[in-house]
Order: structure tokens, then sequence, then C-alpha cells
């Protein structure tokens, strides 16, 4: 091949890849790029992040909230009707600033006796289904202790995160939680 033909050859190879080469050396719209493929990912991980929090924070309330109403009822002797209406309004008010509209609280009176059955003595609830007086009970075996009694706190929650709403229909959440009676053997349901 001459070296004209060859020129030739070069100066066609220039022109008709010239425009390719230029963009492959161009580096102005990468950063553009790369955002637009991480920053789907990017977003998922930081709502993930937010709805995992929250869901966390309601679970650590749901269980001051059980814990709290069983501590306020075992520090009585007797409890009336406006007593554990005021329980349950104080004890509600822990899971601020998520919503009740799903919560239930059940409090419950447990008589074991001397052959270790454990049976509901009382009940009261607030946005749910009280226990039956006299139905049986199954308690951890580390507080099944004859002749005593036991203050039961039971909580249920549906926790839907504002995100969340949209892909699930909540995550439901529950605690027990048992105290004996500190004011006397049993608390009286009055």
């Amino acid at each position: 091949m001459t070296s004209f033909a060859r020129s030739r050859a070069s100066a066609w190879i220039k022109l008709n890849f010239a425009p390719l080469a230029r963009l492959a050396r161009n580096k102005s719209g990468i950063a553009a790029v790369e955002f637009a493929l991480i920053a789907p990912i990017l977003i998922t991980l930081f709502l993930g992040a937010v709805e995992f929090s929250q869901a966390i924070t309601v679970d650590r309330k749901m269980t001051a909230l059980a814990s709290s109403t069983a501590d306020l009822v075992a520090q009585t002797e007797e409890i009336d009707d406006t007593e554990m209406a005021n329980i349950f309004q104080a004890s509600s008010a822990i899971l601020t600033p998520y919503g009740t509209a799903s919560l239930t609280v059940v409090v419950s009176g447990i008589t074991i006796d001397a052959g270790g059955a454990a049976t509901v003595t009382w009940s009261d609830t607030y946005q749910g289904t009280a226990r039956s007086v006299g139905s049986s009970v199954t308690l951890p075996a580390a507080l099944v202790v004859n002749s005593t009694c036991l203050v039961m706190s039971e909580t249920t929650y549906n926790f839907t995160s504002v995100v969340g709403q949209f892909l699930t229909n909540g995550v439901d959440m529950d605690d027990t939680f048992y105290l004996r009676p500190r004011a006397s053997d049993c608390v009286v349901r009055l």
C-alpha cells in the first residue's frame, strides 16, 4: 500500500470515527448517569431504614405500655372502673405520637390454685375483648407458684407506617407482661 493510500485510509477512519472518539473521551455526563442508576437504591435504603427504626420504636413502646399497665394495676389492693379507665388512658398515651385506633390492651387478674392451675379472676380491656372469668391461662413455667396471684397485661397493635401502607397491611405487634401484686396477695376488682 502506498503512503498516499495509507494517508487516505487514515483520513477516512478519522472522519468516520472522530465523533465516536470524542464521545469516548467525553466524561461530562458520567456523574448524572451514575446518580440516575444509584438513586433508586439509595432512596429505597433510606426509606427502609426509616421504616425499620419506626417499627423498633413502636415495638419498644408496646413493651413499655404492657409493663406500665401491669405495674399500675399491681400497685393497688383494689381497683374499680374509674381507676381502670384512668390506667388505660395513661398507658395508651405511651404510644404517642402513633395512633391508638388498632391498639388493644387486656389486663387480667390471674389466680394460681394449690394444684398449679391458672385461671382468670377478673379481666378488663381497652378496645378489645376481655378474657372470660374462670377461663384457664397458660403461664410460663417459671411464674407458676401455687396459691398465688398475678397481674397479666396483654397488648396488641397493628403498626402501619406511612410508606408501608402502600406495600402491606401493617405489622402485627404484641406483648405480654406479668407482675405479682405488691400491695396485697391479690388485686381485687370492684
